[in-house]
């Protein structure tokens, strides 16, 4: 084989491979898939694509004669031809390439972000404790300690003044301590500091009086 007849062909296969993929791959553009590109490339591109749809109706073998016949006169010629078309071929796969990579996951929101306690609140302990003198305790190592007379509480008081279930201590996620009445308007109450209450937050020291029954709320750091 000699060197023109390759020449022509490489030339006839470059041009002609590249119409053929545009009308192959034509029947599936639309003008959204050129949303990305600047006003200045797009009309050329869609030109080209315009171009493409219409090439069924062209004799391809007529097109491969001349191409032949042209390479024999000016191969210089038809060689930069089959590389104007292919340049705009293969820029548009790659935009296409582009367009359909999968986008990168959105940042994070702060509230997919998991919420770690300050290490000072790891370290609080809180109790509770008869003010009697007696020394008895319950350490508050839940979220919810219940008070009252029936032993299934968790600090059971045995007074006449005292309900089946007559308060609750509450510990939230974040170590805020809360004391609710559960004895209602009319039943013996809850004090915090001599002032009756139905739900007060607890810092630490203060006095509770649940029904007749005195104790004392601690909060401090571990030991």
């Amino acid at each position: 084989m000699n060197e023109s007849r390759l020449g022509e062909m490489v030339a006839g296969a470059v041009l002609i491979g590249g119409m053929d993929w545009i009308i192959s791959s034509g029947a599936t553009w639309s003008v959204e898939d050129f949303a990305p590109l600047s006003e200045a490339v797009r009309p050329a591109l869609l030109r080209v694509a315009m171009t493409a749809w219409a090439l069924p109706a062209w004799n391809l073998d007529a097109i491969a004669a001349w191409i032949r016949d042209g390479y024999r006169h000016a191969p210089a010629l038809i060689l930069g031809l089959g590389a104007a078309v292919s340049l705009p071929v293969l820029a548009l796969i790659g935009l296409f390439v582009i367009r359909r990579r999968p986008a990168s996951p959105p940042p994070a929101h702060d509230d997919d972000v998991p919420k770690t306690l300050p290490a000072s609140a790891w370290r609080q302990r809180a109790w509770i404790e008869l003010a009697d003198g007696s020394h008895r305790r319950v350490e508050i190592n839940r979220n919810l300690l219940r008070i009252g007379r029936e032993d299934d509480n968790d600090m059971q008081l045995v007074h006449a003044s005292i309900h089946r279930y007559h308060a609750v201590i509450e510990r939230s996620p974040d170590m805020i301590f809360s004391i609710q009445d559960l004895s209602g308007p009319d039943g013996g109450g809850v004090l915090v500091d001599g002032v009756r209450i139905e739900r007060a937050r607890l810092r630490g020291g203060e006095r509770l009086d649940i029904g007749g029954v005195s104790l004392k709320f601690h909060l401090s750091a571990a030991s």
